[in-house]
């Protein structure tokens, strides 16, 4: 339900769970590492263009408290990324679908991304699968 159709306490109730008891002992141990946390996560609502742990544009279709729920525009597909963890950026859309572009022609691989890794384990690709 949307929150025009909930009831004021709902809303209320959904305010509370939201800013309070979602992460009570970062609020009580580190109160500005909790604000910048709750800041962040707003930054990032569902429909904002990222580039995402694999340096690949993304879609975001759900932000949960700070897990993301992404659509791949490179090959399609849903991907997890996790806000705090990942090293998640913006992107313009005009420069998004460049890399996109890039992707798909094969300007960008993961080994022009990782030259060093791929260098010293060849065979291997940069997420550490093997493939003949």
């Amino acid at each position: 339900m949307s929150a025009r159709n909930d009831s004021f306490r709902e809303r209320v109730e959904n305010w509370f769970y939201q800013h309070i008891v979602w992460n009570i002992p970062l609020w009580i141990s580190d109160p500005k590492r909790y604000y910048v946390q709750r800041h962040t996560i707003k930054r990032f609502p569902p429909g904002t263009i990222i580039e995402d742990c694999r340096y690949r544009p993304a879609i975001i279709l759900e932000n949960d408290q700070g897990d993301l729920t992404c659509w791949d525009m490179c090959e399609g597909g849903l991907s997890d990324c996790a806000l705090f963890h990942c090293g998640i950026e913006k992107l313009r859309p005009d420069y998004a679908y460049d890399l996109v572009r890039k992707w798909r022609a094969g300007e960008i691989t993961r080994e022009t991304l990782y030259p060093d890794y791929t260098s010293q384990h060849p065979g291997r690709y940069a997420d550490g699968m093997h493939r003949d």
